[in-house]
């Protein structure tokens, strides 16, 4: 039998253990008010007795959401994830989970009340993909509960979230891109350009790109690192963020070209020795060899976009560019899924959905010019033939000659 029956004037207790202070050695208890009926505290008791025995007694009762959400994004998603999806489940949480459903005890949570704080989501100007972000940040939480016996189900199950925005990936065709590489010609911009637009690098996976990745005489790449910020204020390189994402890269014949020059820049800053270089092996790197902030990439980016009054556009999109222009150029999705680092041809095939149907007319027209038979030319009348002349001999021109010079 687990706990007891207490009562306080007029109010009975269920009195359960609450485990041994480790400091003081004493034995804590747990008081859960009942009310004046004994009959009804016997009942509470005997129905915590089999949760017990079932393995679904949970001793958090009184935790409410905020509180559990807060726990698991100390305890787990910040040792588990990388710095800005923990920074957007903060803001998921923060701004929308603990001011609509925060304030409910987590062992009391239910589906209804999910589905009404998503329905009154969907009444304001978030987007609906923001707005599954906000429910699935929810469920991987709940989620987690249910593994960790807080929870014994988790109530997202039967809720319908809202169905996620198709995302169409921005990109530049082939005369804005050659203004944009025309723009960068002669900064420290065109390397990071190219090797997002040639190459479809992320911009972590550009700024941690060093020459121990690169083999210019096979003119391949390898993309094994991203730079990144898991604590403010502190950059690292870090593994790149899947499996997949570590991949080989074959490089434009442009982009070997400016990495030469890059290179024998970098070893003629090295040979002086007022440069006080640090040689920790970045491509794209300050004069002293410190690695550059993605974040200040982004910043030059756009800063040379308005200077030059290019069409905005993020620098990731450089990435969407480059799989735009090669699905464009009829290359294997598969390849193309391979160069980006995706875990399937299905996520590269679901992102660059919008480039399909113009592929379909290209395929539509040479299927046209496959069956349609080819129309016979017409037949040209044919020539009469030419009547040969009489064939006059020697002889006979010499006779002829005299009759004419008598006459």
């Amino acid at each position: 039998m687990i706990g007891s029956i207490q009562k306080k004037g007029k109010i009975y207790y269920v009195v359960l253990p609450a485990g041994q202070d480790p400091k003081t050695r004493k034995w804590n208890t747990k008081w859960i008010r009942v009310g004046p009926d004994c009959r009804e505290a016997e009942n509470r008791l005997a129905e915590i007795g089999r949760e017990y025995e079932q393995g679904r007694y949970r001793e958090d009762e009184k935790m409410t959401v905020t509180e559990y959400l807060q726990r698991w994004l100390e305890d787990f998603a910040k040792i588990s994830v990388r710095r800005s999806t923990f920074e957007s489940y903060e803001w998921s949480i923060n701004k929308h989970l603990a001011p609509n459903i925060g304030q409910i005890p987590l062992q009391k949570l239910k589906p209804a009340q999910i589905q009404k704080m998503l329905a009154e989501m969907c009444a304001t100007k978030l987007s609906r993909t923001s707005i599954r972000y906000v429910y699935n940040v929810l469920n991987i939480a709940l989620n987690r509960a249910v593994k960790c016996q807080v929870l014994t189900t988790n109530p997202c199950i039967a809720v319908e979230p809202p169905r996620k925005e198709k995302y169409k990936a921005t990109a530049y065709n082939r005369e804005e891109l050659a203004a944009l590489l025309a723009a960068a010609k002669g900064t420290r911009l065109l390397l990071p350009i190219l090797l997002a637009a040639g190459c479809g690098l992320r911009r972590g996976e550009v700024c941690g790109l060093r020459w121990q990745d690169v083999m210019l005489d096979k003119e391949m790449l390898f993309v094994r690192h991203s730079l990144d910020r898991p604590e403010k204020g502190k950059l690292e390189l870090l593994p790149v963020k899947t499996a997949n994402s570590e991949r080989a890269v074959r490089l434009p014949d442009a982009l070997v070209q400016e990495l030469r020059q890059v290179k024998a820049a970098q070893e003629k800053i090295k040979a002086d020795p007022k440069a006080l270089y640090q040689d920790k092996d970045f491509i794209y790197a300050w004069n002293d060899g410190s690695p550059v902030d993605p974040d200040f990439l982004d910043k030059r980016f756009r800063e040379l976009l308005a200077d030059k009054q290019l069409k905005k556009l993020r620098f990731h999109d450089l990435r969407h560019t480059h799989a735009t222009m090669l699905l464009l150029e009829h290359v294997s999705i598969k390849v193309i899924s391979e160069r980006l680092g995706h875990s399937s041809t299905n996520i590269t095939q679901d992102i660059y959905s919008h480039v399909l149907p113009e592929m379909q007319m290209e395929a539509a027209s040479a299927m046209e010019r496959i069956l349609t038979p080819a129309k016979p030319e017409p037949t040209q009348p044919t020539p009469p033939a030419a009547t040969p002349g009489k064939v006059i001999s020697f002889a006979e021109r010499v006779a002829k000659k005299k009759q004419t010079s008598c006459a």
